[in-house]
């Protein structure tokens, strides 16, 4: 039996049994395996399976980074990582559309409010 283990940004894993000889990805429910993260489409990326080989190409303008390489198409062996969706730096913060928005609406909250000027008495000095 072969396992597919997708693990999200705050270090999930869900397990999918590979039993089938077509797998479908991506963040619409109707798929196979349903990964919901920004930048991942409807339908991102088809898996074939044939002869005891993994194969697996991207819907049109999609691609994944397979073991850290851009790809549209290939093979997939045991141990491969396979990354959908948003690629940043580590140090760009990425949130889902709702955090985003709440983030927004904040900074537009905070910006709206007058700041507070202290009066503070004249010093002389002598």
């Amino acid at each position: 039996m072969i396992l597919l283990s997708v693990e999200s940004d705050n270090g999930t894993v869900l397990t999918y049994r590979l039993d089938k000889t077509q797998i479908t990805v991506g963040s619409s429910s109707r798929n196979d395996v349903v990964v919901r993260s920004p930048g991942v489409a409807d339908r991102h990326l088809v898996i074939h399976r044939a002869n005891g080989q993994f194969t697996f190409v991207t819907a049109e303008r999609q691609t994944v980074a397979l073991n850290g390489e851009k790809r549209s198409r290939g093979v997939l062996n045991p141990g491969d990582k396979v990354r959908l969706g948003v690629e940043a730096p580590k140090e760009v913060p990425v949130h889902r559309r709702e955090v985003y928005e709440a983030i927004k609406r904040n900074e537009a909250a905070t910006l709206e409010k007058p700041a507070s000027v202290e009066s503070r008495p004249a010093t002389t000095e002598g």
